[in-house]
């Protein structure tokens, strides 16, 4: 048994002392039932909380409850939807955010509950998490277990439908519903609400509310006995390990279910070969059984592979295609119903790209090296990765067309020629015998080097304060130097802002160019050409000392660019059909 609560902010708590949490701590210790405490970022910084919990004496594990507060949102200075329901798919789990801020959301709450208990957490829970959030945990933080809710096709404004039933298993690294086949993605996942192999099937909260969680059974007019059966189908199996996850959230279902939690307990102290285990112990109890999923379990009527899960007496049949993601492994997700179901046929297209501008390029290189213009090669090459390094970004990828830059139909023969095109114009146009340039190649290294600047024009901002003017920089989302101007005088000024105030000053509209073909591909180029020139024009007559210093600044801004391009979000994807 994996004894787990989920603790959020008292804010949101029936009974705001802390006696909803204390009293489901002395349940457990009468048992000697470690727990496994999933904490909130509101709960995190309950000062009052986090001492509690430290205080419990009967071993157990904390880790973090990955779900969105406004207070998170303002610490990791991301914008929180203040308008919508807490509980709202759309601001309550990572999926509703772009990559970057997932990760600057994740990294405000992991460092605050280090700052609590002073290391990272192993353990996390919510009812949804994306695939791109678990590997980012997992590669930085070291996540070894991971807990999502059981299967409902529509429950809560939630759809998740199509993993294991109810028994735990290494998911893939594309997609968290699906087990993974061979190697193991060394993360386990268990399932918080385990459902009724039967009774549970089906759309809506009467069919999810047959389950092990007190507060649906209790609703559907069952009784602790309903819980001792249900119990009794994972674990009293023929698989190696039978698991159960029980728990109630704090303050909140548990006010009104704590009795039924009380006999929950006491119903599984009963079995006489149950082993209660945390979360993170669970996950090495069932890495020594299995070293990778096993080929074939049985859960009730549902026999479960690697391959696909299938229950014949209800005529379900899910094929698992390995390489498959939903679309918020790439993108933010701001509906408002969360709908993560995956297809019956699992016969969706998995083709990756390869990128075949890479080729070109080294086609190109050979032709260079041979016509010795290897400094041709060098710096158109450093023109493209700057002017269409998002484009050549984009790719096929886990079943979808993914974007960083405009959406283009055609996008690896574009590729290809944008890298053809810029070579050509490098060693044609420049050093056409009709075109003389007194220093040439100070000129072709000027060309690639003047998209740094664009490191400079992107943290621009100005705003109106108080009737006097800012114009300053930014230095991160939150923090903007520069001067005030206005009431008679010129002031410093160096302030954090909120992410709404940051987001409202004004600044050069740099994110069109990548929205619109035509500017991307042509205009974006042309004008870093002509700015080019305008530096090769002020610096072909000065001293060598001034030309060293701008390109060794040019050369530093311009590995900032690139850096950028390669940390960029995804902007659109588009769906692969057969």
């Amino acid at each position: 048994m994996t004894l787990v609560n989920p603790v959020r902010g008292r804010n949101l708590w029936l009974d705001k002392t802390l006696k909803p949490i204390t009293d489901q701590y002395s349940v457990s210790a009468k048992y000697n039932f470690p727990t496994t405490w999933l904490l909130q970022y509101d709960a995190l910084v309950d000062e009052e909380l986090v001492t509690a919990v430290k205080s419990f004496e009967i071993g157990g594990e904390k880790g973090v409850l990955l779900e969105v507060s406004a207070n998170l949102a303002d610490e990791s200075g991301v914008v929180y939807n203040s308008e919508l329901k807490w509980s709202n798919p759309a601001v309550i789990f990572l999926s509703a955010y772009s990559q970057g801020e997932r990760r600057l959301l994740i990294d405000t709450l992991f460092h605050q509950f280090k700052k609590d208990f002073g290391y990272y957490p192993k353990s996390v829970g919510a009812w949804w998490i994306d695939s791109y959030s678990i590997n980012y945990i997992k590669e930085k933080y070291g996540l070894k277990i991971v807990m999502i809710v059981a299967d409902q096709k529509t429950t809560d404004s939630y759809g998740v439908w199509g993993q294991w039933w109810g028994y735990p298993y290494y998911p893939s690294k594309y997609n968290v519903l699906i087990p993974v086949v061979g190697g193991l993605m060394d993360t386990v996942v268990i399932q918080w609400a385990q459902r009724d192999p039967i009774l549970a099937y089906g759309e809506g909260s009467r069919y999810s509310n047959f389950s092990l969680q007190a507060n649906d059974y209790i609703r559907s007019g069952k009784n602790t006995d309903y819980f001792k059966d249900l119990t009794g189908v994972y674990l009293d199996c023929q698989n190696p390990i039978g698991q159960i996850t029980v728990g109630l959230e704090t303050g909140m279902e548990s006010i009104a279910f704590h009795g039924e939690y009380v006999k929950q307990l006491e119903v599984v102290s009963e079995y006489k070969k149950i082993e209660a285990v945390t979360m993170s112990d669970f996950a090495g109890k069932f890495r020594s059984v299995y070293k990778e999923n096993p080929k074939n379990i049985t859960i009730g009527s549902w026999n479960l592979t690697p391959i696909q899960r299938e229950n014949k007496i209800l005529g379900d049949s899910i094929v698992y295609n390995q390489n498959i993601s939903f679309s918020d492994y790439f993108l933010a997700d701001k509906s408002n119903f969360l709908d993560r179901r995956l297809a019956s046929d699992g016969t969706k297209s998995q083709t990756n790209s390869f990128p075949w501008f890479l080729s070109v390029f080294f086609a190109l290189a050979i032709l260079a090296f041979k016509k010795r213009k290897m400094i041709v090669w060098i710096c158109s090459s450093l023109f493209t990765l700057a002017a269409f390094g998002l484009l050549l970004r984009s790719t096929v990828l886990h079943g979808w067309q993914v974007f960083y830059s405009p959406v283009i139909g055609q996008v690896i023969l574009t590729q290809c020629l944008v890298v053809l095109a810029t070579y050509t114009f490098f060693s044609i146009v420049l050093f056409c015998p009709r075109i003389k340039f007194k220093n040439i190649h100070l000129l072709i290294w000027l060309l690639p080097l003047s998209f740094g600047l664009d490191r400079i024009v992107s943290v621009f901002r100005y705003s109106v304060i108080d009737g006097k003017h800012l114009l300053g920089i930014a230095v991160d989302r939150l923090r903007i130097i520069g001067l005030m101007l206005g009431g008679g005088g010129i002031e410093l000024s160096n302030r954090n802002y909120s992410i709404t105030q940051s987001l409202s000053f004004q600044r050069l509209p740099m994110d069109h160019v990548w929205q619109n073909i035509p500017v991307y591909l042509v205009a974006y180029p042309l004008i870093h050409f002509l700015v080019a020139i305008t530096l090769y024009i002020l610096l072909i007559r000065a001293p060598k000392w001034v030309n060293i210093t701008i390109l060794a600044f040019l050369i530093v801004l311009y590995v900032m660019q690139v850096i950028w391009i390669f940390r960029a979000d995804p902007v659109s994807v588009v769906a692969i059909t057969n």
